[in-house]
């Protein structure tokens, strides 16, 4: 008689080495990814202590070449007057260029008016 071999039988599970490879391989992916999560709170808080500086540095300049922007009634006017610019009498303009209203006034927690002037504070008071 003409008897065939049964076939071996599917392997449907994995092998132990290949499981500990798949738990290595999202380790490493966690160890990527929970630091940047983690950070995203502080980058926010750099952007927009940079962005503060950048506005105190275009109010000062503004000043020295005679147009104030600084406004009497506090920082948020202030900012204001920075978003919608000025121009001098020979033609120079001073804006606060590339910054949307949202970020202007999440850097405006780190600045203050002084004297009549606008500082940067990294402190925020």
């Amino acid at each position: 008689m003409n008897s065939k071999p049964t076939p071996p039988a599917k392997r449907s599970i994995f092998a132990i080495g290949e499981t500990f490879m798949a738990i290595g391989v999202m380790c490493l992916i966690a160890s990527l990814v929970v630091p940047l999560l983690a950070m995203s709170g502080g980058f926010q808080e750099v952007q927009e202590k940079r962005n503060a500086q950048l506005l105190a540095s275009v109010c000062f300049q503004a000043q020295q070449a005679g147009i104030d922007f600084v406004a009497q009634n506090g920082v948020d006017p202030t900012v204001q007057n920075l978003l919608a610019g000025g121009q001098t009498s020979e033609g120079r303009h001073f804006q606060a260029m590339g910054l949307s209203q949202t970020d202007a006034s999440a850097a405006a927690k780190h600045l203050r008016i002084n004297d009549g002037n606008l500082i940067y504070s990294p402190s925020g008071f």
